[in-house]
């Protein structure tokens, strides 16, 4: 690479001659140095592979196919303070910000050894130069603006660019003679007048390139197609209210609608949130067979076709039975009347409360005796012991228990057996 540095140094000799250089970035080259202060940039454009530079000056410099390889590396050097920037370039070639770099990064930056990142302070060490204006020839790469002997501030603006990390190529360079107070060189035989000086050419006037226009944003083909249709379930809460809940496309906006009593119903919007939806209706609103419809609508306003279910009362239930105290009351006690019959049976009867099951018992010979039960009919009732069962004197006792299970006081009654008829007289027949 030491044809890159010899390269650096002719420049720099060139510069101290005060002749404006123009140079062409080699195909190969990984980038530009620019001895031009950042502050000092009015623009930077593209314009095609190129890179346009406009100075505040009003100077352009154009780096000949600097887009045309990807990742090129454009830096600029103060020339006031030798400090290296990186300068940060968009798509478009506008310059979006600059980084300081240190000198031990820019062998990285530009692949280049230490001994050619030392050449640029050779190249760039007189920063007071004035140039003529460059003669542009077939094939220039930086157009100036100034006009003849102007003087710029920043070192051999357009000579100044260096290229890195390639053998630079084509540079085409104008000299004018920077001696004003030198003698003029004799004429030689043959050779026309070296004080008869040609009418200077005009230079054409610097054409700054149109700003290339971002690129379209991409077409996106509108939305049509509609959500799937919801899913309704209406359920009837205790208090009345009326909840309508299904499924429609997650992030849309589900409309339920629903008769109110008001023309044309009332609409409640929410958002199907994880693909499920709820709307609650306040108990009253709705009456049996009412209508209920709900539609789901897309952010791109697509809306789907709607489902419809029809609103049914539950049925009423039966009021519940009156809460009555239970009867603890026992009955009053029964009478009894023992009446014993021609035939020799008992009759035991009397009044109980009616309905109540009168329990009537005696002794019949067994253990703890019999006892037997009827029912009070008209608030009386009435039991018929067989014949030859009771004995005189036995106890017969009668309660009445109610429908509640409570039981009377018992009233007991003693058995007496009637008395014998004595036997009748004999008949006697008549003498």
């Amino acid at each position: 690479m030491a044809k890159d540095s010899a390269f650096i140094a002719n420049m720099s000799e060139l510069n101290e001659s005060g002749s404006g250089q123009l140079i062409r970035l080699p195909a190969a080259a990984f980038g530009a140095v620019l001895p031009v202060a950042s502050q000092s940039i009015e623009a930077a454009l593209r314009d095609g592979a190129d890179l346009v530079i406009v100075l505040q000056s009003g100077h352009q410099i154009r780096i000949d196919g600097f887009f045309a390889e990807d990742g090129r590396v454009l830096v600029l050097r103060d020339p006031e303070t030798g400090e290296f920037f990186e300068a940060r370039l968009s798509l478009d070639g506008q310059m979006i910000g600059v980084e300081p770099r240190p000198r031990d990064e820019l062998s990285e930056l530009f692949r280049a050894t230490p001994g050619e990142i030392g050449a640029l302070d050779a190249a760039y060490a007189n920063d007071s130069m004035a140039f003529s204006d460059p003669t542009v020839s077939q094939g220039a790469t930086a157009v100036g603006a100034a006009t003849g002997g102007a003087a710029i501030s920043t070192a051999a603006l357009i000579a100044g660019v260096v290229a890195i990390g390639a053998v630079a190529a084509a540079i085409v360079s104008a000299s004018d003679d920077d001696d004003d107070d030198a003698d003029p060189a004799p004429a030689q035989p043959g050779q026309p007048d070296p004080q008869v000086q040609p009418d200077p050419q005009p230079q054409p006037d610097p054409v700054v390139p149109d700003p290339v226009a971002p690129p379209a944003p991409p077409v996106v083909a509108p939305d049509t197609t509609a959500p799937g249709a919801p899913t309704v379930q209406i359920a009837t809460a205790q208090d009345g209210s009326v909840t309508v809940s299904g499924t429609a496309e997650d992030g849309s906006t589900v409309a339920v609608t629903y008769p109110d009593g008001s023309q044309g119903g009332a609409t409640r919007e929410v958002t199907a949130t994880g693909g499920t939806y709820s709307v609650t209706i306040p108990a009253g609103v709705l009456s049996d067979g009412a209508a209920i419809s709900v539609a789901a609508i897309d952010s791109a306003g697509n809306s789907s076709q709607a489902t419809s279910e029809t609103y049914s009362e539950p049925p009423v239930a039966p009021p519940a039975p009156p809460v009555v105290a239970p009867d603890t009351t026992a009955p009053g006690a029964p009478t009894v009347q023992i009446a014993t019959a021609q035939d020799g049976s008992v009759t035991v009867s009397g009044t109980a409360e009616d309905g109540s099951t009168v329990a009537v018992t005696y002794p019949d010979g067994s253990q703890g005796g019999a006892t037997r039960e009827v029912t009070a009919t008209g608030g009386t009732y009435s039991v018929t012991i067989p014949a030859g069962v009771l004995s005189d004197g036995a106890a017969i006792s009668v309660a009445a228990i109610d429908s509640a299970g409570n039981s009377s006081q018992a009233t007991s009654e003693t058995y007496s057996e009637p008395p014998v008829a004595p036997p009748a007289p004999p008949v006697v027949a008549p003498d």
